[in-house]
């Protein structure tokens, strides 16, 4: 798979108003101003983590004052990528869903959850 990136001007990931609103929240409790969202690729999965250095290749993005950051690796598996926030009775957290992500299996999530069915 081959994605061209500017890295200065492509937006990679869609987030959600509601997601957005519960990660500035997460990062507002942090001590350090320059902590921002990573999102990456693991395996088949796409993760995120709070991180406050931004490396060379990152690609880095603002969403009204909330910085993301995608490593050079992962980008091409994450365009496209929307990040939404669920709070139902049964789930509650952030969601990544990406048709670009490698299928590591059938099953009947598609392969996407690792439990191999």
């Amino acid at each position: 798979m081959t994605i061209s990136i500017d890295k200065k001007t492509e937006t990679l990931v869609t987030i959600t108003d509601e997601a957005r609103t519960q990660l500035q929240e997460i990062l507002n409790e942090e001590e350090t101003s320059n902590v921002a969202l990573r999102i990456f690729v693991q395996g088949s999965r796409a993760a995120m983590t709070l991180d406050d250095t931004e490396r060379d290749g990152d690609v880095v993005m603002d969403f009204d004052g909330l910085r993301v950051l995608v490593d050079e690796e992962s980008a091409p598996y994450l365009a496209g990528a929307v990040i939404s926030y669920q709070n139902t009775l049964m789930e509650r957290g952030f969601v990544i869903e990406n048709a670009n992500l490698p299928q590591s299996g059938g099953g009947c999530c598609g392969g996407n959850c690792g439990c191999g069915k």
